[in-house]
């Protein structure tokens, strides 16, 4: 009987590493020589939803490319998943590894909601959303880039948004 319920254990716990969602995540300073150059590969998140929203989009030649850094993430989740996005991305902060200071992107990487030309190039959606509500969908199992732009970030900082995500650059 003994046997029959250490076995019967086993498979439970088993059972239960195969069906943990796994979700990859990577950190890492995005330190371009040109803002207008964006990665091939970025995979901006398109599904949202918005309730009383309000933002501006800058283009790549408005930013002094000397007064900010950006933090790239790359993640994909097992489920459906959302997060919101809130008023000047007062739910996204960066904490120094060393002081603990917290603070907020002044920027995001975001397509152009309303442009209708297909191969348009990301803008930069400031700190200036405002927003009753914003939610942003991620699709299971695929790989999406979030591209922050912060006055200073640096390998060892914490990246926090919400519940959602939290991790440390790496590189």
């Amino acid at each position: 009987m003994k046997k029959i319920s250490f076995i019967l254990l086993l498979l439970l716990l088993s059972f239960g590493a195969f069906t943990q969602e796994k979700n990859e995540t990577n950190c890492r300073i995005w330190k371009p020589d040109n803002l207008c150059d964006f990665p091939d590969s970025l995979n901006i998140p398109q599904r949202w939803s918005c309730s009383s929203c309000y933002w501006t989009y800058k283009n790549c030649k408005e930013f002094d490319i000397n007064t900010w850094t950006g933090v790239w993430l790359t993640f994909t989740k097992e489920t459906d998943s959302t997060f919101s996005l809130r008023s000047h991305y007062k739910n996204i902060s960066l904490v120094n590894k060393n002081t603990k200071k917290v603070i907020h992107p002044k920027a995001i990487v975001w397509y152009p909601i309303f442009n209708k030309n297909p191969n348009c190039l990301p803008e930069y959606m400031p700190k200036s959303l405002r927003a009753m509500k914003f939610t942003v969908n991620f699709i299971p199992k695929e790989k999406v880039d979030l591209i922050l732009i912060f006055e200073k970030a640096e390998k060892g900082d914490k990246l926090i948004i919400d519940d959602f995500i939290e991790t440390e650059i790496t590189e």
